[in-house]
Parts: C-alpha cells; sequence; structure tokens
C-alpha cells in the first residue's frame, strides 16, 4: 500500500526562493502594513526589486523607501518616492518620454501592487 505521508509533507513545504534572470520592478501603492507585508514577501520569496513606492503620508513613504527600496550605495531612493498614482504616472510618462529621445534613465516597473486600504 503506498503511503501518502510523503506526499502530504511535500505539499506542505513553502516553494524555494524564485530568481528571475532579470529580476521584475515593482510598484507597491500603499506604504502601510499592507504594502508592508507585500514588500517583505516579494523580498523573502524572489529577487524581485522594490522599484518605486506611492504613499501620501510622508513619514511611511520615507520609512518603506529606506527599508525596502535601499542597497549600501545608497540612502534610499527618494526620486522613486511618490505621494500618489498619478504623481508616478506623471514621472513615468516624462521617464518614457526621455527613453524614446535615447537618453540614459531608470527602468520602469513590470507590475504594481495596490495596497491601499479595501
Amino acid at each position: 500500500m503506498p503511503s501518502f505521508e510523503s506526499e502530504e509533507t511535500a505539499f506542505l513545504q513553502a516553494a524555494g526562493k524564485q530568481s528571475f534572470s532579470e529580476p521584475p520592478r515593482i510598484l507597491i501603492i500603499g506604504a502601510g502594513s499592507r504594502g508592508t507585508a507585500y514588500a517583505e514577501a516579494v523580498l523573502s520569496s524572489s529577487n524581485a526589486i522594490v522599484a518605486a513606492v506611492c504613499e501620501p503620508n510622508d513619514y511611511k513613504r520615507t520609512a518603506f523607501a529606506h527599508k525596502f527600496m535601499c542597497d549600501a550605495s545608497s540612502e534610499g531612493k527618494e526620486e522613486q518616492s511618490f505621494k500618489g498614482w498619478r504623481e508616478w504616472r506623471e514621472y513615468e510618462t516624462q521617464r518614457r518620454e526621455q527613453e524614446r529621445a535615447g537618453h540614459a534613465v531608470e527602468k520602469g516597473v513590470n507590475a504594481v501592487f495596490v495596497c491601499v486600504l479595501d
């Protein structure tokens, strides 16, 4: 008689860390508890990059940027912190225009997580 115990155990195990050859860049809208949870999940389960944040609260936005968007060579990517999605959209429109004109620009985002209150 086959044992299903090993299959059950395998099913209950968390998947390993996902590693992308070109890590996706993510914009998180909402830097409260939900946005923080999503950012932590993204960074602990993949090599994706939290590239930008939209948050109207200055303190939350700055703290989020320093916690999830810093690297060893920077104090935080303040240029990728926006008060709201409209401000980000304006930035993204200008970034794309500069890119089309042949200028070197920061890469855009590949995904957006909307983490605001229901």
